[in-house]
């Protein structure tokens, strides 16, 4: 689950058929004509609060050495001198994060199938700020000085700098996801067994949900502010909006591309990638200002590689990683980009200057 800005995105298990629902199509010269879509019927919630406990952040104090002072922005044109500027050994990393002000990267190490341990790197200071271990998903705050975990139906708030906690929020249902202002959540709520899913945007006092029956996966956009349903397409896809808000590029576990489609019109605009027998493409993100867009890409023998591209023109760009690969990220600024390795490092990369 995905909030992004006014735009809300819900991958669902669905069964039956709940509206008409448009499918992507493969990539074609003329791009495809926009079809009607559903209305999504706001609901009011009433949001009765529990008790859970938060986890407790564990201090640490491990070192992290220090990285050049002037960097290039990443752009086509600056892509290929790429160096790499520090090597981190941490292991298992299968998520990275920049927080807003780049000052702050999130590694996820994986413990379980279940749980994880996010761990806080202050870039600043050279040092690991604190961590924290469990199945919680983390959202750094907006104002780079908080986090936000979300763990089952609970979230818990916490000062980024010194991991103690400032609020906690308890419901009876799920908490999905976060939106990015830190104002809106997500809820999921399952009506009866069997029979399908509501999902609720709870911002204090109002509400708007979606319906979606089971056993079929159904990937659907909508506008917040105003309930209309924006984009659908029927199979799970991983959707990622460009930061003006312009474009959202969608990956598909069905299609061997990249769909850019413009969020003015809702048609594809251009498509990344070959349209047959080509690689399966997840975890697609955009670059700091839209600059870079990148997937990583699993082969036939199973390793992970990334791929970026110059989304205007749709232009590959070269980069020299190795692979085996388990999550790539590029700081807001566009000036760092990290990777984490199967064999147990993550390493920053960037072009000094």
């Amino acid at each position: 689950v995905l909030v992004l800005g006014g735009l809300l995105l819900f991958s669902a298990c669905s069964g039956g058929q709940s509206g008409e629902v448009t499918q992507s199509v493969p990539p074609t010269s003329d791009s495809p004509a926009a079809t009607a879509l559903p209305t999504a019927l706001p609901t009011v919630q009433v949001v009765v609060a529990t008790q859970t406990a938060a986890p407790e952040p564990t201090p640490t104090s491990a070192q992290t050495p220090s990285l050049p002072a002037d960097l290039e922005i990443l752009t086509y044109r600056t892509f290929e001198g790429l160096k790499e500027l520090t090597r981190l050994p941490y292991d298992r990393v299968i998520d990275l994060a920049f927080s807003p002000d780049h000052r702050y990267l999130r590694l996820r190490q994986a413990l379980t199938e279940d749980t994880h341990n996010d761990i806080f790197l202050d870039l600043e200071k050279g040092e690991e700020s604190f961590s924290l271990e469990g199945g919680q998903r983390v959202y750094f705050g907006p104002e780079s000085k908080s986090i936000a975990s979300l763990d089952g139906n609970s979230l818990t708030v916490y000062d980024l700098g010194s991991g103690e906690t400032k609020l906690q929020y308890n419901s009876r249902y799920q908490i999905a996801a976060l939106s990015p202002d830190g104002r809106t959540i997500i809820e999921i709520e399952d009506v009866e067994e069997g029979t399908g899913t509501t999902f609720r945007a709870v911002d204090l006092t109002s509400a708007a949900s979606s319906f979606a029956s089971p056993n079929t996966y159904i990937t659907t956009i909508w506008d917040f502010r105003t309930g209309r349903v924006r984009y659908s397409t029927y199979g799970y896809s991983e959707v990622a909006l460009h930061p003006f808000g312009s474009e959202i590029a969608i990956s598909s576990a069905k299609q061997s591309y990249i769909s850019l489609v413009s969020t003015v019109t809702w048609q594809q605009k251009i498509y990344l990638g070959p349209a047959e027998n080509g690689p399966s493409y997840y975890s697609v993100e955009y670059s700091g200002g839209g600059r870079l867009i990148y997937a990583l890409i699993d082969d036939e023998e199973g390793n992970s590689t990334v791929q970026f591209w110059y989304p205007p023109s749709g232009e590959e760009l070269p980069f020299a990683a190795d692979q085996n690969l388990l999550a790539v990220a590029v700081s807001p600024d566009n000036k760092l980009l990290a990777v984490s390795y199967q064999d147990g490092s993550v390493v920053l990369w960037g072009v000094p200057e």
